[in-house]
C-alpha cells in the first residue's frame, strides 16, 4: 500500500502519495494542477535509513531528508524551500518537518508508476492566463489528413464558459474532440500530457494514444512570457475529417 504523509492543516495540500515507482501524487489537488504542475517534478527515494523527498513545480516547492521516528509512524527531518528566486547572501529557508504515515483511501488517484513516468515532460508549465502571448496554430505547417481543423482555446475551465463549451462539443454534428495538453516552447505537443476531455456524440470511441499521435504532427507558434517562449497548458478542439 502506498503511504500518505501529512503536510499541513489544509487537507488538499497536506496529502501526498509516495508510489513504489518513485512518483509523488497529490490526490486531492485539481487534476490538471497535480498532473501538470506538481507530479512531473516531484520524486522520492530511499538511501540507507533516509528518505529523500522533493515536492516541486519547477518554480516553487521543497526538498527534505527524513528518517523514521522511534515509533515508525512518522517521517521527521528538515525541509528546504525551493524557488527560482535567489537572494544573494541568503541561504534558502528551511523548516523542521514531521510527516504522519496513514493508509491510502482507495478512492484517491494514484500517481503514474508506469514506464511513461520517466518520459513525462520536465520544466515549468504555465496556464493561459499567465502568459503574455497565447499559443496559436502554426498555419504554415499542414495538418495531417485526418484533421480538418485545430483551435487553441483560453482557460474555459476557470469561468462560466466551460459548460457551454462542453455542450457545444458533445452536440456537434461533425466529429470533434476537446483535448487539454501542454504546448512546449518549441511549438510541439508533449504526448504524455494529452488528455481527452470530451467528444461529440458521433464519435463512438476516442483513444488517447490516437489523439496524441495526431497532435504530434501539428505545430504551433508557442506561447510567450515576457518575450521568452514557454510551455503552456492549452485547451484545444480538434475537428476530424469524416470517414
Amino acid at each position: 500500500m502506498a503511504q500518505l504523509v501529512d503536510l499541513s492543516d489544509d487537507r488538499a495540500s497536506r496529502l501526498l502519495i509516495l508510489s513504489p515507482g518513485g512518483g509523488v501524487g497529490r490526490p486531492l489537488l485539481p487534476l490538471r494542477e497535480a498532473q501538470l504542475m506538481w507530479e512531473p517534478a516531484s520524486v522520492w527515494s530511499v538511501t540507507g535509513d533516509s528518505v529523500h523527498l522533493r515536492v516541486f513545480t519547477g518554480l516553487v516547492g521543497w526538498d527534505a531528508r527524513l528518517t523514521s521516528s522511534p515509533g515508525g509512524d512518522r517521517l521527521q527531518g528538515r525541509a528546504h524551500y525551493l524557488s527560482d528566486a535567489i537572494v544573494r547572501g541568503r541561504a534558502p529557508d528551511s523548516e523542521s518537518l514531521s510527516l504522519r504515515r496513514v493508509l491510502c483511501n482507495p478512492t484517491w488517484r494514484r500517481p503514474d508508476t508506469s514506464a511513461s513516468f520517466a518520459a513525462r515532460r520536465e520544466g515549468t508549465v504555465w496556464f493561459a492566463s499567465q502568459v503574455t502571448r497565447a499559443a496559436v496554430l502554426n498555419s504554415s505547417v499542414a495538418l495531417p489528413q485526418q484533421l480538418r481543423r485545430v483551435d487553441v482555446l483560453g482557460e474555459y475551465e476557470e469561468n462560466a464558459g466551460w459548460e457551454p463549451l462542453v455542450r457545444r462539443v458533445t452536440q456537434a454534428a461533425e466529429p470533434v474532440v476537446l483535448v487539454s495538453a501542454v504546448i512546449e516552447a518549441d511549438g510541439r505537443i508533449h504526448p504524455s500530457t494529452v488528455n481527452v476531455r470530451t467528444a461529440s456524440a458521433s464519435m463512438t470511441s476516442v483513444p488517447r494514444a490516437a489523439v496524441a499521435a495526431l497532435l504530434r504532427q501539428v505545430r504551433f507558434t508557442p506561447a510567450q512570457r515576457n518575450g521568452e517562449s514557454v510551455g503552456v497548458l492549452a485547451l484545444l478542439t480538434m475537428e476530424l475529417t469524416p470517414p
